[in-house]
């Protein structure tokens, strides 16, 4: 029988980490930071951390091939003004 794709809690979203993916440094402390800065796919449902194993495997996929979803640096910067005083993005 298959295992179901929902993972509950950073204690199992770990265990997937380290056990599925292979990421051998996941502890409970290091998935946290994962999921709150969102470097892997996970959201809050109440109070507790919940994620798919099909999303984290796309995730890591994408990670692992180059085709980030990440802005992009020149689009990251500040808008700056111009001498004209108007607002313009500086490359």
């Amino acid at each position: 029988m298959p295992k179901p794709d929902l993972l509950k809690g950073v204690s199992q979203i770990s265990a997937f980490l380290r056990g599925e993916i292979g990421i051998e440094d996941a502890d409970l402390r290091r998935t946290y930071y994962l999921c709150e800065t969102k470097q892997i796919p996970a959201g809050k449902l109440g109070g507790r951390w919940i994620a798919s194993r099909e999303q984290i495997r796309l995730r890591i996929a994408e990670l692992v091939s180059g085709r980030s979803t990440a802005v992009a640096a020149d689009e990251q910067s500040p808008p700056r003004l111009s001498a004209a005083g108007s607002r313009q993005r500086v490359a």
